[in-house]
């Protein structure tokens, strides 16, 4: 019986500590959304349109890549966006920059090595529905 207890308490801690992680990545994405949408709007595509929340909300978090740019790709005519922070925190629509429905859009970030992919909103859906 004890063993059951204990089974049932470690299976309540479990769980609350997913439902917390679940909300507090919530909470983030819905910071990254802020650099376009009001909270207003935000609330409204929620509860209104949870696919176009689901699709905006794919896009801050893995719709784009940041990469390397090769040695012998540093002189193309790759757009460069002024960027100076820390790549692995980029947000692609606080930069104005947001997926065209079948191009995929490249850019150099600032004077860096680093370069910036946005995935276009056919392929953006198509991962979305391989998860």
């Amino acid at each position: 019986m004890t063993k059951t207890i204990l089974s049932g308490l470690l299976s309540i801690g479990l769980l609350t500590v997913s439902l917390n992680s679940i909300a507090q990545n919530s909470d983030s994405v819905n910071e990254l959304l802020k650099a376009k949408f009001t909270q207003a709007e935000l609330d409204g595509m929620k509860s209104q349109n949870a696919d176009e929340y689901a699709f905006w909300s794919y896009f801050v978090t893995d719709g784009f890549m940041v990469f390397d740019i090769s040695k012998d790709k540093a002189d193309s005519e790759m757009t460069t966006i002024d960027f100076d922070g820390d790549p692995s925190t980029i947000n692609p629509l606080s930069l104005g920059l947001e997926p065209m429905e079948t191009s995929v859009q490249t850019f150099r970030l600032g004077n860096s090595d680093k370069g910036l992919m946005i995935y276009s909103q056919k392929k953006i859906s198509a991962k979305m529905n391989s998860k």
